[in-house]
């Protein structure tokens, strides 16, 4: 038995030839998460690939990036952090982690913590935190609410400036000073009494970015979405937050 210690920092292929004899069923596991495949070698002649312990890097790699894109106010953001998984980019940053600081934003969140973004599930409205934003070329310019790409921006590049100023200026790592994850559902739709706000909610634990009322910079009629009811300052069927508005004192 061998006991094999490999630490890569791409998807590679690892192969270890231990077999003494020929097999017509080598055994093969895969570790998606690790970024490891594992085959067995064999005998040579038997069609084996050669013996020994190698990597081979992937055709493509899964990276950190930033895009860019507009906000709600179509103002251009030049610098948002996401995550290319080989087929689309995503809104979750990794770069503020402690180990890992492509960028130089110097974080010190935990190993498995990110900053993300999602947007608000019109068909399941009690499902959190929705559905991650994602784009096909890293170009965030759709604006309208319907996209959620304009809030969206903002909000995730607002959110990393946020941890970033907690962190380098007020010695506080992160919302919780654990160093966990920050994670921000937009365009949330709970009436009239919400719009054009937004709110940390306690029961949740993340940020909610209200959709927009009409006029406000960014609004698209063709994007409004029929609200529900709404009483007071929670919905009934959702989480109460502490509501900061357009001047968040007190929040």
């Amino acid at each position: 038995m061998a006991h094999i210690k490999v630490q890569v920092n791409q998807v590679c292929t690892v192969r270890i030839d231990t077999l003494s004899t020929a097999t017509l069923n080598p055994s093969c596991a895969t570790e998606n998460a690790a970024g490891f495949d594992f085959a067995w070698g064999g005998t040579p002649g038997f069609g084996y690939q050669s013996g020994g312990a190698f990597c081979a890097v992937a055709t493509c790699a899964q990276k950190d990036t930033f895009g860019t894109g507009l906000g709600v106010r179509h103002d251009t953001k030049n610098h948002i952090d996401d995550f290319f998984d080989c087929s689309q980019y995503l809104l979750v940053d990794y770069t503020r982690r402690a180990l890992n600081d492509p960028h130089g934003h110097d974080g010190n969140m935990r190993p498995n913590e990110s900053i993300s973004t999602w947007l608000w599930d019109s068909n399941n409205p009690n499902t959190w935190p929705g559905i991650l934003m994602i784009d096909p070329n890293n170009v965030w310019n759709d604006t309208t609410i319907a996209s959620g790409q304009g809030a969206s921006v903002d909000a995730q590049v607002y959110t990393g400036w946020t941890y970033d100023y907690m962190l380098h200026t007020l010695g506080w790592n992160g919302v919780d000073n654990l160093g966990n994850s920050m994670t921000s559902t937009v365009e949330v739709n709970w009436g009239p009494t919400f719009l054009s706000t937004a709110g940390y909610s306690d029961s949740l634990g993340q940020m909610l970015v209200f959709t927009r009322k009409p006029g406000d910079p960014g609004w698209s009629p063709s994007g409004r979405r029929r609200p529900p009811t709404a009483r007071g300052r929670s919905n009934p069927d959702g989480p109460r937050y502490r509501a900061c508005g357009r001047v968040p004192r007190g929040c």
